[in-house]
């Protein structure tokens, strides 16, 4: 079940009777703080019993782990991974701030994946990066999954030289879903991932400043990124009226240059200061122009996140990918599509972003096991590392789990 409110936190606690006049998000503030903060904070919004209090914050605690805690999102029971996206368009989001894994139920995540990815996860110094770069790994193979009906241990996901990752050997089947790809991004809280069934996809997460550590200055993260944006980009946001007004409009170029670039698969090979991008905030869309020339068969779209956050999707024709190497490519049966195909695709509906939960990334066999040891060991910080977790993880079982049924 989500948590998005304080009714659903109650709910679950079997104490709906209960009258709090106190948000989730401030109660998810005060758990952060510390659990004695959290219940004086309980017992001033007047949950008098302590044991109400303490089954309160038992409970947000275990739904912090598990990644359901999350304030200001629909209230509802985890939707099944294959009734979204049948058609193979994919927009999922996970929320970081949300989920604090324990040593054993990290040690059961890094189990489903091969050695290798185990060791680029971690390869990260913090924890955050660990985890952005462990639910990415999930992110990609679920994906896999709830579209194509590939085993969670069968994807074989590999690189462009660009860096854009691409699953190698997918399997022959439906026609609709004759490219299908995907791609992913994490940056502040969020992890994103975007697949599309015919189109080549890109996606990016853009996070504020203060988010993401910097220290910079708005002036001096303007500075250093000159060159990155066309100088009517650049007179657009000194326009704007206060710092966060431009902050908020550098952050939604930024995350379009992104998309497109990771959507093509060049990644940062791409000179951003050529793509000028127009905005359209009525219909939180986007066009772009090229060394001057508009790029009619791409469609952008915006979406903003919590905490300042943007993430954006960028569609495009196949024949516009950049694969040096040309197993990317190889993978498209239909590469290059007629204007009427064309214009059907870009047409669609852009779909909104779904939020997922750990246990909706797993394969069905490893749920269960998940669920018994999340709350085992100790809840992982940068002090305790997760490396301890990780070297059990693949000295007990180095090749990944084969779960019983895929998604």
């Amino acid at each position: 079940m989500i948590l998005g409110s304080t009714d659903a936190l109650l709910r679950e606690c079997a104490l709906a009777h209960l009258q709090i006049d106190v948000s989730l998000e401030l109660l998810v503030e005060k758990l952060h703080a510390g659990r004695p903060a959290l219940l004086g904070a309980l017992k001033e919004a007047g949950v008098a019993k302590l044991a109400d209090r303490q089954g309160l914050a038992n409970a947000m605690g275990k739904a912090m782990r598990e990644g359901r805690l999350l304030p200001g999102a629909e209230d509802c029971e985890p939707a099944a991974p294959e009734s979204h996206g049948a058609d193979g368009r994919l927009r999922w989001l996970f929320d970081l701030s949300a989920w604090q894994p324990t040593s054993e139920g990290w040690r059961v995540l890094l189990g489903l994946l091969p050695p290798a990815e185990v060791d680029k996860v971690m390869r990260y110094v913090r924890l955050d990066d660990r985890k952005r770069a462990l639910v990415s790994r999930l992110l990609q193979r679920a994906a896999c999954a709830a579209a194509l009906g590939l085993p969670f241990s069968a994807a074989s996901i590999q690189r462009t030289k660009g860096s854009k990752p691409f699953l190698h050997n997918r399997p022959e089947g439906r026609a609709e879903l004759a490219n299908w790809n995907f791609n992913v991004s994490h940056e502040g809280r969020y992890v994103a991932l975007a697949a599309e069934p015919l189109l080549v996809c890109g996606v990016d997460v853009a996070a504020p400043e203060q988010v993401r550590g910097a220290r910079r200055s708005l002036e001096a993260l303007f500075k250093s990124m000159e060159s990155q944006l066309t100088r009517r980009e650049w007179r657009t946001i000194e326009a704007a009226p206060t710092e966060r007004a431009k902050e908020d409009l550098f952050r939604k170029y930024w995350s379009l240059k992104e998309a497109y670039t990771k959507a093509r698969g060049d990644g940062i090979a791409f000179p951003l200061g050529k793509c000028d991008f127009h905005l359209d905030d009525a219909t939180s869309t986007a066009t772009v122009i090229v060394d001057g020339q508009p790029l009619d068969q791409w469609k952008f779209f915006l979406q903003p996140l919590p905490e300042s956050h943007w993430v954006s999707v960028a569609r495009g024709p196949p024949a516009d990918i950049i694969d040096a190497f040309g197993a990317f490519k190889a993978t498209f049966k239909r590469p290059s599509l007629p204007p009427a195909g064309m214009a059907a695709q870009l047409n669609q509906k852009e779909p909104s972003f779904i939020m997922k939960t750990i246990e909706e990334l797993l394969p069905v066999g490893a749920r269960d096991e998940y669920a018994a040891l999340a709350e085992e060991g100790f809840v992982l910080s940068d002090d305790n590392s997760s490396r301890q977790a990780a070297g059990s993880a693949i000295k007990g079982d180095a090749s990944p789990r084969t779960p019983p049924t895929p998604h």
